[in-house]
C-alpha cells in the first residue's frame, strides 16, 4: 500500500512503534513479576535478543517506509538527491563491476551523466541490517535515506 502524505507516513511509523513499544512494556512487567534472582537473570539474558531484535525491526521498517514515501513523491532523478539517484543505478554500477563489455560501461557512463531517468529502487532490497545492527549499517542504512548520522 502506498504512502502519500508525510502524515500517513507518520502514522504508520507511530503505529509500529506503538505495538513495539506494548512488547517492550510487557517484558518489563513480567519480569518485575519474577521473585527469584535466578529467575530475573535468565529472563534477562532471554529478553536481550528480542529486545534488540524491536530496535533493529523498528529502524528497518520505519527506514523502509521512509523510502517508499520517497519513491511515492520522487519521480525525476534530476530533482533528488545524491543518494537516491545512486540507488536508482546501483544495479547498473553492479552489472559493470562484474562486465567487461564497453556498452555496459558507456550506459552507466551515459545515466550518469545525462542524469535523466525516474527515481526507482526497490527498498526491502537496499535497507538490510545483515542481522547486525551495528554503527556501521546503521550510518549505511541512514546515508541511503538521505540523513547524516
Amino acid at each position: 500500500m502506498k504512502i502519500h502524505s508525510i502524515s500517513e507516513l507518520q502514522d504508520r511509523i507511530d503505529r509500529e512503534l506503538s505495538s513495539r513499544k506494548r512488547e517492550l512494556a510487557t517484558i518489563k512487567f513480567i519480569y518485575l513479576k519474577l521473585n527469584r534472582e535466578h529467575e530475573k537473570k535468565v529472563f534477562l539474558r532471554y529478553s536481550i535478543p528480542m529486545i534488540y531484535s524491536h530496535f533493529e525491526g523498528f529502524i528497518k521498517y520505519a527506514s523502509i517506509k521512509y523510502l517508499e514515501y520517497i519513491l511515492e513523491k520522487s519521480k525525476s532523478v534530476k530533482q533528488c538527491t545524491d543518494n537516491f539517484f545512486v540507488l536508482t543505478i546501483s544495479k547498473d554500477i553492479k552489472l559493470c563491476a562484474n562486465s567487461n563489455k564497453l556498452e555496459d560501461h558507456i550506459k552507466l557512463m551515459q545515466k550518469i551523466v545525462e542524469r535523466d531517468g525516474n527515481v526507482s529502487f526497490i527498498p526491502d532490497k537496499v535497507i538490510t541490517t545483515n542481522s547486525n545492527l551495528s554503527a556501521e549499517i546503521l550510518n549505511e542504512i541512514f546515508l541511503r535515506c538521505g540523513f547524516i548520522y
